[in-house]
């Protein structure tokens, strides 16, 4: 997803040196996020396609 790319960018560019465990650990939760989100997306179309 691209706002995850720029996130992990935006981290990686910040002045204050964070460690790849950090970035690595901040990727894995945006990955789990976009997700959970595409997930609730999904469910949103079904109910909302089903009630047409």
């Amino acid at each position: 997803m691209k706002t995850t790319k720029t996130i992990i960018q935006t981290l990686r560019n910040t002045s204050q040196p964070l460690s790849q465990k950090t970035i690595k650990r901040a990727a894995d939760r945006l990955e789990r996020l976009d997700s959970i989100c595409k997930k609730l997306l999904d469910e949103r179309e079904k109910v909302l396609g089903g009630g047409v």
